[in-house]
């Protein structure tokens, strides 16, 4: 996973927009990067959260359904 982390500086390419372990470890480090994630992933609530604490501007990347969450708009607000 440290690999990834070094490898793929702000984005997911596309053969790993999907694994799950690699875009967790990738968005603990930068949120943004959660764009790039599969819509799987964006509905992942673990996912975003992790995205929200590095950048709660990623909330806008994450599924309308997480969105719509108050207790992941808090986590947003708070990162």
């Amino acid at each position: 996973l440290e690999y990834c982390n070094r490898r793929y500086q702000w984005n997911i390419p596309p053969g790993l927009q999907d694994n799950r372990s690699c875009v967790l470890a990738l968005v603990e480090q930068r949120g943004c990067r959660l764009l790039f994630a599969s819509e799987r992933l964006k509905s992942d609530e673990e996912v975003v959260r992790a995205a929200l604490k590095s950048d709660g501007m990623a909330l806008e990347y994450a599924s309308e359904r997480l969105r719509a969450n108050g207790d992941i708009v808090k986590v947003a607000v708070k990162h």
